[in-house]
């Protein structure tokens, strides 16, 4: 899509431009960010630069059952909304947990409408859809590190107009160097020790992030480490490894397993298997919950369904593979 707005507002800038080998093919659009909640706040705040947002009225039509601090961010905007309507004005597209939207009606719906188009792929690092890398499709789309590294917090927001690139480029100096290293401690402090009082410091923080702009210099030096130590073609074979095994259950939906890289895999059960097996997990020390997905994969006709989230990213070891295999075949 990549919707052109003239805007001969924005000041002159520096190029804020860090090369690491991440994102492949795509490095001349990347810039790095605090988090993926920072990358969204500059695509925000660009497009209420140019009046692509008028003001806060103004609405972005997002999935359901998205994380609760994506919503807050885009308060301070515009306001989300799940049901298209004349104050839409752009739209939202969240790759869940790595597995691409169906993005051919989307984008056609885009262009019929005049929407700018976000592609959220926190989860979605190296899925593809129809042979190309999602990211790509929209006018924007932001990534999350720290969902793929061990890298405590980081983000990415990838462009390919060079008015936004200008444009970010432009207001990263507004970055808050004290504040980020403040709340980059206190992340990395509730990683080590997830108690009920860090989690409130850490909620407490999200609401900060539009000054957090710039990424952490030691976050780049993190993930350099982790491409070299554990590649994450892992997840990929993780994934393929919980299909195959599972796909003997008549309750599996099909989905994608070719160039997907997902950070969980559903597994459709009816009650009361779901709590079942979700509690079983969690008692081997496996993260898991029951939780809505999108088996249409499209938000403009989603079919929300539940299932047990199990996790199938790079993190895991053989040992934790073996372990669910084990335990839901146990269970059903």
């Amino acid at each position: 899509m990549n919707m052109e707005f003239n805007d001969t507002r924005l000041p002159d800038y520096k190029p804020y431009r860090v090369h690491v080998p991440v994102f492949f093919g795509m490095e001349d659009g990347i810039t790095y960010t605090f988090s993926g909640k920072s990358a969204l706040t500059l695509l925000l705040r660009y497009f209420r630069s140019v009046g692509a947002l008028r003001n806060r009225a103004d609405q972005i039509l997002v999935p359901q059952w998205l994380g609760a601090w994506v919503y807050m961010t885009m308060h301070e905007h515009c306001f989300p909304t799940a049901t298209f309507n004349p104050l839409t004005r752009g739209l939202f597209v969240y790759h869940q947990w790595g597995f691409p939207q169906d993005l051919d009606p989307i984008l056609e719906f885009c262009r019929e409408h005049n929407l700018f188009c976000i592609e959220d792929c926190a989860h979605a690092f190296e899925s593809s859809y129809k042979g190309k890398r999602v990211g790509t499709f929209g006018d924007a789309s932001i990534f999350s590190l720290a969902k793929f590294f061990p890298c405590v917090a980081g983000g990415a927001l990838y462009t390919v107009n060079p008015q936004l690139q200008h444009f970010i480029d432009a207001v990263l100096p507004e970055h808050n160097t004290r504040l980020a290293r403040a709340v980059f401690k206190r992340r990395a402090v509730f990683d080590a020790a997830p108690s009920p009082e860090n989690r409130i410091e850490l909620t407490r923080d999200y609401g900060v992030y539009d000054r957090t702009l710039k990424i952490q210099p030691n976050v780049l030096a993190m993930v350099r480490a982790s491409i070299a130590q554990t590649p994450l073609h892992n997840r990929q074979t993780n994934y393929q490894i919980l299909a195959r095994e599972f796909s003997k259950y008549d309750f599996v939906e099909t989905l994608p397993v070719d160039d997907v890289m997902p950070w969980i895999f559903p597994l459709f059960l009816d009650d009361p298997f779901r709590g079942k097996l979700s509690s079983a997990l969690v008692s081997n020390d496996i993260e898991s919950g029951v939780y809505h997905f999108d088996i249409n994969r499209n938000m403009l006709n989603p079919d929300f369904q539940k299932c047990v989230a199990i996790p199938c990213h790079q993190g895991l070891s053989q040992n934790n593979i073996s372990t669910i295999i084990d335990v839901v075949n146990k269970a059903l």
